[in-house]
């Protein structure tokens, strides 16, 4: 499905005529995860068959329309696909069957979510962009304090799929109006880097002596003064090496 919004786009009205035709008819040709195959060639033969345009001026568009980030490239077992970006957020796709993907051995929308892509209580699948980076020891306690804008893509239940590291029933707090609350009043007042900082602490103090007990939005709500006061304790107790 193409959303009408793309006709007031300003990444979109930053290509040319044919650069913005070919990406608004890349989008019907991708399949459910927004994947197309990379190689330019089998753009030009599935997208635009009939133009007459030479290879490297399709490489250009797609160059372009990458300048503009509206795709980019995505690779998955060795094999590197032209990913459209924001395209699971306008689609209607369910959980009920199995994904129509170019990617191989994703069998099921749950190994989608392990990927960064999160289906929405609606059925409206969204990208999310789960960082693979984990906090070492030596970064707890770097809190940055300053508020900072949502990542762009990301929504409520990107962050609430985030306590699944310690909280086993952590799919409950998507239908609960409590929670949820809580979770959006947290990323207004706090931003979205300070939360998911929390969010990525909390499996690396939980269980530990005196450490407040957190697996809910609203127990962070509460308690995040708790937590920040904790991990910068448990920062100021680390050894100092003393040079001789």
């Amino acid at each position: 499905m193409i959303d009408k919004k793309i006709s007031v786009s300003e990444q979109v009205s930053n290509l040319s005529i044919e650069a913005q035709l070919l990406f608004t008819w890349m989008i019907p040709h991708a399949d459910d995860l927004g994947l197309l195959p990379h190689s330019t060639k089998t753009i030009k033969a599935m997208v635009v068959p009939m133009w007459d345009a030479s290879l490297e001026t399709i490489g250009n568009h797609l160059e372009s329309i990458e300048s503009q980030n509206l795709i980019e490239v995505w690779e998955w077992e060795g094999t590197k696909f032209w990913r459209i970006k924001n395209f699971l957020k306008h689609q209607t796709l369910k959980k009920d069957r199995k994904p129509n993907t170019l990617a191989s051995n994703i069998e099921n929308w749950d190994k989608v979510e392990e990927l960064g892509f999160q289906v929405e209580d609606n059925g409206n699948p969204s990208k999310v962009k789960l960082s693979k980076e984990k906090l070492s020891k030596d970064k707890i306690g770097e809190v940055n304090i300053a508020k900072s804008p949502d990542f762009a893509g990301e929504t409520t239940n990107t962050f609430l799929n985030l306590f699944k590291n310690v909280n086993p029933s952590y799919k409950q707090l998507f239908g609960n109006k409590t929670q949820r609350g809580a979770m959006e009043r947290l990323l207004k007042e706090h931003g979205a880097e300070k939360v998911r900082w929390c969010l990525e602490v909390l499996p690396q103090v939980a269980g530990k002596k005196y450490s407040p007990l957190i697996t809910t939005p609203l127990q962070l709500e509460n308690k995040l003064g708790e937590l920040l006061i904790f991990v910068k304790k448990e920062s100021n107790n680390k050894p100092k090496v003393v040079a001789i």
